[in-house]
Order: structure tokens, then C-alpha cells, then sequence
């Protein structure tokens, strides 16, 4: 295992790379001879993981039957130096203090030697024929991203359900949302470049951002079966927040962008994908109010009155659960009331 630490200034590349200059990047450029299979880097970003899942990913990359990869991993600052069997084919960048997993995955490509990049999240796992059929995918030059089927498994690696059928196929169900997981995308070297890889200004939705350029470019592929295994531990909806926030900015700058290109069906999709999209964060809204109480009553209204805000569908989807929350909203805010009087009382 190769080991390099990267100071915060000077050594590392830019957040966003020019592209001209980074399609080699800093590694020795892994061209492949006639004939030859491309080199596929694969490319992960960690900090704090779980060392066992971090090991299940890694020993699902050991298990690939495409034989020509190499893995960059870049520990973006982690309490505890992260580390990993020795394997020279494994690459350990320490950055000491981190800078978020989209510089940390532009610092990986940017020092990686691979034709073709394959993201792998730390607790995600792969079936042993993926890389070698996005591989064989890619060989149409067209093809600038190709996805596989993926299935959502919990912290045991129990099944919860399906991925995402839509919204992966081009620009236009893109922007009506992401239904790409990361783990499950290998690209071309120059597209990831030429698109500017990752925007490291972005702490969410940062790949839905990346693949939305990416689908300028040419074609994307998905392989199945189910190739990929997407860990989602908790509740995926805790940080709905900020995502809205990021998505519905992306979605405006694209509306922006295609009335000004005159450009119908996009305009056309945007309007679904921000429907879809707040109806979506209006049920995590409204999840997080269920689950907020009793413990945080003032958390939980305010959880719900953006959950009506952003749509009423969860409200008239589930009022069944509609009325007893609000009923203890109602009880929890007058016993706080009742508390605090009784304690002025005291006093």
C-alpha cells in the first residue's frame, strides 16, 4: 500500500480542475497498448468509516474479475488515520484536515492513473462482474457514463428494496432527479475532466450536479443486473434540509439556463422534477416530525409547517398519522407551557 499525506496548501490540486491540464493528472497516464484493457481506477473518499464496512467495500473491489485496476483512497481527515490491508494496487492519501467528500474525490481522480474512474463509497459493495461489464459498456465512445442496477441494503447488508429505475436515462430525467448512486458510476477520464469533476462547493447532491454535465457530454449506459449495493443506514431524509436547498437552487439555475436556450422539454422537466422534489422533502419533513417527538415538540412543528409548506400531500396521504401528531404537538407544547409556569411559580 503507497502512502502519501497531503498538507492543506500547496500540495493539492484545485477543488475544480482545468480540464485540459488535468486529463493526465499528477499519476503517470496508465494508456493502454492496442489491444490492452483500460486501467480502471477506483476511487474512494472516507473519513471516520467503519472498518469493517470500509473492508467489505475493499474486498469487493479484490473480487472483481476485471483484472487491470488500482484503488485511490483519500482519508479526508479522519480522527483516526484510516488504514487498510497492504496492497500495492491501493493508493492511501491522507488530507490532515478534511475538505469534504467532493475535493476529496477530485483530489483521488486528479492522482489517479486509470482511463476509466470508478466511485466507490466506503460502506457501498459491488458484485464481482461489475467493473469488467461497465468496462465492456464504455467501449462505445458515445457512452460517457455508465451506472449499474443497484438494490438499498441496511447497516447488515439485509435488503430494504429496489434502487432507482428513472431518472438516469439523459439530461431531460435528470433534471426531473438523480436516480444514479455514486458507488454505481464508472466514467471516462476525459469526460470527468471535461466536465469538471466534482463542484467541491457542494456538500450535497454534488453527484446529481456532476452527472447532470456529464449527460451533455454523450450517452449514458446501465448494466444489470444488480451489480451494486447501496448501504443506507438510519434515516435518509435527517439532512433534507440542506439537500432542498441545494436542489432547488440547481433546478432554478437550470431553468434559467434553458429558457434562455429556448429549450421546451427542459423546461418541461424541470417543472416535474421541482414537483416531485418537494413533495419528496415534504415527506421527509413530515417524517422528521413524527420522530422528533416527543423530545423536541418546537422541533417537530417546525419540521411539519415545512412539510405543509414545500406540499399538503403528505398531510392528505397519511391523516391518519396527521391528527394524533398534531394532537401531540398540542399536549407536548401545553405540558411544556404548564412545566414552565409551575416553575415561575416557584420562584
Amino acid at each position: 500500500m503507497a502512502e502519501a499525506a497531503v498538507e492543506q496548501t500547496g500540495a493539492a490540486p484545485p477543488s475544480r480542475v482545468p480540464p485540459l491540464r488535468a486529463l493526465m493528472g499528477t499519476g503517470t497516464a496508465a494508456a493502454s497498448e492496442p489491444g490492452t484493457e483500460p486501467l480502471v481506477s477506483v476511487l474512494i473518499a472516507t473519513r471516520n468509516p467503519d472498518p469493517q464496512l470500509l473492508e467489505l467495500a475493499l474486498a469487493g473491489v479484490r473480487a472483481q474479475t476485471y483484472p487491470r485496476w488500482e484503488v485511490v483512497l483519500v482519508d479526508d481527515g479522519s480522527d483516526v488515520p484510516v488504514t487498510v490491508p497492504l496492497d500495492p494496487r491501493v493508493t492511501v492519501l491522507r488530507v490532515p484536515e478534511g475538505r469534504g467528500v467532493s475535493a476529496a474525490r477530485n483530489l483521488a481522480a486528479y492522482t489517479s492513473r486509470g482511463e476509466v474512474l470508478a466511485f466507490l463509497d466506503d460502506d457501498d459493495m459491488w458484485e464481482p462482474t461489475k467493473l469488467e461489464r461497465q468496462v465492456a459498456a464504455l467501449a462505445d465512445e458515445d457512452v460517457v457514463l455508465a451506472d449499474t442496477v443497484c438494490d438499498i441494503v441496511d447497516q447488515d447488508g439485509a435488503l430494504r428494496g429496489p434502487g432507482y429505475p428513472d431518472w438516469w436515462r439523459d439530461r431531460y430525467e435528470l433534471l426531473q432527479g438523480c436516480g444514479i448512486i455514486t458507488s454505481s458510476v464508472c466514467v471516462p477520464r476525459w469526460a470527468f475532466f471535461l466536465a469538471g469533476g466534482f463542484d467541491a462547493a457542494l456538500a450535497v447532491a454534488e453527484d446529481w450536479d456532476l452527472f447532470l454535465r456529464l449527460s451533455e457530454l454523450g450517452r449514458i449506459a446501465r448494466v444489470e443486473p444488480v451489480l451494486t449495493h447501496y448501504r443506507v443506514v438510519g434515516d435518509p431524509g435527517r439532512r433534507y434540509r440542506d439537500t432542498a436547498a441545494v436542489a432547488f437552487a440547481m433546478l432554478e439555475k437550470q431553468r434559467v439556463r434553458a429558457r434562455a436556450q429556448r429549450d421546451d422539454a427542459a423546461i418541461a422537466a424541470i417543472a416535474q422534477g421541482h414537483a416531485r422534489l418537494r413533495r419528496l422533502f415534504a415527506e421527509q419533513a413530515f417524517s422528521m416530525a413524527r420522530t422528533t417527538l416527543p423530545e423536541d415538540w418546537a422541533g417537530a412543528a417546525a419540521h411539519l409547517a415545512r412539510s405543509i409548506r414545500l406540499s399538503p400531500w403528505p398531510v392528505l396521504k397519511d391523516a391518519a398519522h396527521f391528527r394524533p401528531l398534531r394532537s401531540s404537538l398540542r399536549q407536548t407544547r401545553r405540558a411544556k407551557q404548564a412545566s414552565r409556569a409551575g416553575t415561575e411559580g416557584l420562584g
